[in-house]
């Protein structure tokens, strides 16, 4: 399974790159609302669940430095997406990310080994109650 990362540049133009799936987990997160009635029955309403990407670009992928350029104007772009592809389709979801430092690390400390980790999350939940489409929508 392989991965693309895409991102709008300053000038309005996509950029976007393919990787391996070697370096890529996801994970389902949930949030919700928990409360007690008056007569003591627990109850709780999920509000949204949204997925989060781990993300790791390994040296061998980033063997020239066209791809480490791709990847720091990818970190510090304002619009983000991310692909995931099952062979036959590929889905793109708006991402964002904690801001920070770009997270290169080198393997040994080896320059010319350089990877990167970082974890994107979908900017906007599945299920969201309250959306920036319709913000009073308590409906779902």
């Amino acid at each position: 399974m392989g991965f693309y990362l895409r991102y709008v540049d300053s000038a309005g133009a996509e950029q976007s790159a393919a990787y391996q799936g070697n370096g890529f987990s996801s994970k389902l997160t949930t949030e919700s609302i928990s409360s007690n009635t008056l007569r003591g029955v627990s109850v709780e309403h999920p509000t949204f669940k949204r997925r989060i990407w781990n993300v790791a670009i390994s040296a061998d992928e980033l063997r020239n430095t066209a791809a480490l350029d791709f990847l720091e104007a990818f970190w510090a772009a304002n619009v983000k997406y991310l692909g995931v592809s099952d062979g036959t389709t590929t889905e793109y979801k708006r991402v964002t990310h904690k801001a920070g430092d770009f997270p290169i690390n080198y393997i040994d400390g080896i320059r010319a080994m350089p990877e990167v980790a970082f974890q994107l999350t979908e900017r906007t939940p599945t299920g969201a109650r309250f959306t920036a489409e319709n913000p009073y929508d308590a409906n779902g």
